[in-house]
């Protein structure tokens, strides 16, 4: 996935999560809707690893670099 894929997908997880925790019918459509919030949060921290492990990798200055 490129950067703007991944920002797109994280927007549409955070609404998703949104629109899940706007209006519970009662207390298992509650569990329901926090057992789907945990999932998708635990798809917007994938995404968090994955951006951070390819900004890590955009910005490591390579050993040759500094030796000079």
């Amino acid at each position: 996935m490129d950067s703007l894929e991944l920002l797109s997908y994280t927007i549409k997880i955070l609404k998703d999560i949104i629109v899940l925790m706007r209006n519970p019918l009662n207390e298992e459509h509650r569990r329901r809707i926090t057992y789907d919030c945990m999932r998708r949060i635990e798809q917007l921290s994938k995404i968090k690893t994955e951006v951070e492990d390819r900004v890590l990798s955009e910005c490591l200055i390579s050993p040759l670099v500094l030796d000079q």
